[in-house]
């Protein structure tokens, strides 16, 4: 009897590449060992040097298995090793050669014949099978579900056929539904048969999307709008609203087409510049207002030109010192540059702010280049500006001005009861800031929940001026996480060039599998 059926790969002695599937039955014993007694190695001294695809042919030994002929024939190649002294015959196959023929003397030979049947028992295969049957819940569910359905179809049939009125919260009430041509409250009009009597059809099924889908195609990707007045003049399909967005948010051109607004990330923490006491204007945040008519005296003659404002805004309590500058250039902002001894700038992408950092790291590797004092290479080397810019097309990243402060005047006093005083009003102003307004910037007055982050790989859309069928494709190639975890920047390349912005400046396309 037959224990089973295998399958199992030959592999070559000489060539491990070389494998032959086969499918086997499982005996417990094939034949006699073979061949009978040691052959004597005479009868193949033309074979010493042949690549055999069992070396020890002419040693008795048991069979571990009977290739048929089904599989024989496809292993054999061309080529024979034959000798007119002896009447082996070496065949060559993908395994090497094969050794067969039949020798001048004989053997003592014992026969041994072997029949094995292949049967199956009906029980096991019911054990086998009957717990998967079983275990198939969801397949039971869905042939449930399904006479469900049908019962209830049968129902409204009948219902309709008998002019029985329909169940209060039955959807298809306010069509007043009908069998073939009878009935209809557009009968009297002189549209179409398909105009006057739509086909209803429920929204669960799936003809009712395929039609949805053909239709959206077929009208140039249509909006929702257009495909369900497209759809409602052959076809009524109950409940359409949903199953209509569903089916079109799926559509890789109607989403670039038709964006929706992005839905902003997660506000972030208030950075440590902005909860830390420090003197003033140790941290502050830099931009530029539109231009604005200047007067410039020079003698008798009054000239107005034009020029900007520049606002040095300190984090901490959001004061405001305002400059004055006459054009957009480095030097223009390198001279305004004058309040306090900023240690952290916060400004956009502008030219002007990053031709400043440029020439204030220049000019302080310059001085710390020549012989001078060691407390001034020292005071220098702790007095640099760390600049920190926002992304590109994301300005509100820099932060919004709350509220503004005139600049206090220098005082020329030099009395003890005004300094003294002035200590009090900064020591009674630090604890008022740090007990009424720092706590007043824990909640989040916007961007209350967190959107699901970009990943590497993800194919936008990064928006611009104009219409959303201009803006380019790209693919996101590295994404900037925040302390939180939360990706509000990332890095996309398109076919020109890799551009950083923020992420409601990107619009994921929705890629399916499928």
């Amino acid at each position: 009897m037959t224990k089973g059926c295998v399958k199992i790969d030959l592999v070559s002695l000489h060539n491990p590449k070389v494998k032959l599937p086969v499918k086997a039955y499982v005996l417990e014993k094939l034949t006699a060992p073979l061949p009978a007694e040691k052959i004597n190695e005479a009868h193949f001294s033309h074979l010493k040097n042949a690549c055999l695809a069992d070396p020890k042919f002419f040693i008795p030994n048991n069979i571990d298995m009977i290739l048929g002929s089904d599989y024989f024939f496809s292993i054999l190649l061309t080529g024979q090793i034959t000798c007119a002294r002896s009447s082996l015959i070496a065949q060559n196959s993908i395994f090497g050669f094969q050794v067969s023929g039949k020798l001048t003397e004989s053997l003592n030979s014992n026969s041994m014949l072997n029949l094995h049947i292949n049967g199956t028992n009906i029980d096991n295969q019911l054990q086998d099978f009957w717990p998967k049957a079983e275990s198939n819940f969801d397949e039971a569910s869905d042939g449930i579900k399904a006479e469900e359905k049908l019962d209830s179809v049968f129902n409204l049939f009948k219902s309709i056929k008998k002019q029985f009125s329909l169940p209060p919260k039955s959807p298809l009430r306010s069509l007043h539904p009908f069998i073939d041509e009878h009935g209809g409250r557009l009968q009297n009009s002189q549209l179409q048969f398909n105009y006057k009597h739509p086909i209803i059809l429920p929204s669960q099924h799936t003809i009712s999307e395929l039609l949805i889908k053909e239709q959206h195609i077929a009208h140039l990707h249509a909006g929702p709008t257009l495909l369900a007045h497209v759809l409602r003049q052959s076809y009524w399909i109950v409940g359409s609203g949903k199953l209509i967005n569903k089916c079109i948010r799926k559509c890789l051109k109607w989403n670039k087409f038709k964006i929706s607004t992005t839905t902003p990330q997660l506000m972030g923490n208030l950075p440590k510049h902005r909860v830390t006491l420090e003197r003033p204007f140790f941290s502050c945040d830099i931009d530029y207002t539109s231009p604005v008519l200047i007067k410039c005296n020079k003698g008798q003659v009054t000239k107005s030109t034009k020029g900007y404002i520049a606002l040095f805004v300190y984090l901490a309590t959001k004061a405001v010192h305002i400059e004055a500058v006459r054009d957009l250039t480095t030097d223009s902002f390198i001279a305004a540059l004058r309040r306090g001894a900023p240690r952290h700038i916060y400004s956009d992408n502008g030219t002007n702010f990053a031709g400043a950092r440029r020439k204030l790291d220049e000019i302080r590797k310059l001085w710390l280049s020549l012989p001078t004092n060691e407390a001034i290479s020292y005071y220098l080397s702790k007095s640099s500006i760390d600049w920190h810019f926002i992304p590109p097309s994301s300005p509100y990243l820099g932060g919004d001005v709350l509220l503004s402060v005139p600049e206090e005047l220098p005082s020329t006093s030099n009395h003890r009861d005004r300094w003294e005083l002035l200590q009090n009003i900064k020591r009674g102003f630090w604890k008022k800031w740090s007990s009424d307004f720092l706590s007043s910037l824990q909640p989040r007055k916007k961007w209350q929940d967190a959107q699901p982050n970009l990943k590497e790989d993800d194919i936008i859309l990064i928006k611009e001026e104009g219409p959303p069928g201009t803006w380019p494709m790209a693919r996101v190639l590295q994404v900037h996480p925040g302390n939180d975890g939360l990706v509000r920047v990332a890095t996309a390349k398109t076919k020109d060039s890799v551009f950083k912005r923020p992420v409601h400046k990107l619009h994921k396309l929705p890629i399916y599998p499928n």
